[in-house]
């Protein structure tokens, strides 16, 4: 088709069979190109020439028409590429706000983990330090209500002082209270 239409090969063949199906050489080879004449011959008429004007003229508005409508189809086109990429960059924008707030509710998830992992600990230690306490209190109670006088005189002294010295503790703590 080229080289019927330009008298020549077409260099780059590779390239040609992308662009044979583009609009301008559709339009190329559906369009009747009369063959040129070199002279004029002196025989024609005036009626001749105004029938060959008008022609060209009706070719020129029919080329005219064709490009107004290649350039609208591309117009439409960029328009809905554009429309499309504004999609597409609203979407990316809303996914990425989804993302965030899913990352900001994992933190809030993890902290509130956090928060509980650390109140546990506080009660385990709370625990643990009442039960230390309340055997503290048994061992006391136990020490105050050994029976020393018949205890060798050794154990009696050890175990009196260790009553006087818890009696001493319970005193202090109520005079604190």
């Amino acid at each position: 088709m080229y080289q019927s239409l330009e008298k020549y090969s077409f260099q780059f063949e590779h390239c040609w069979h992308l662009l044979k199906d583009q609009p301008k050489w559709i339009w190329r080879a559906t369009k009747d190109v009369p063959p040129r004449r070199k002279t004029m011959s002196p025989s024609l008429t005036s009626t001749s020439t105004r029938c060959s004007a008008a022609t060209e003229d009706s070719e020129s508005r029919a080329q005219e028409k064709e490009f107004y409508r290649l350039k609208a189809e591309k117009m439409e086109y960029d328009k809905e590429k554009e429309e499309k990429k504004l999609r597409l960059e609203d979407e990316r924008l809303r996914l990425e706000a989804e993302k965030m707030r899913i990352e900001a509710e994992k933190m809030r998830i993890e902290a509130e983990k956090e928060q509980s992992k650390i109140r546990q600990e506080d009660e385990r230690l709370r625990l643990e330090a009442e039960k230390v306490e309340l055997a503290k209190k048994e061992s006391d109670q136990r020490i105050i209500m050994m029976d020393v006088s018949v205890m060798p005189e050794m154990q009696r002294i050890y175990f009196q002082q260790l009553q006087t010295e818890i009696m001493m503790r319970r005193s202090n703590a109520q005079d604190l209270d």
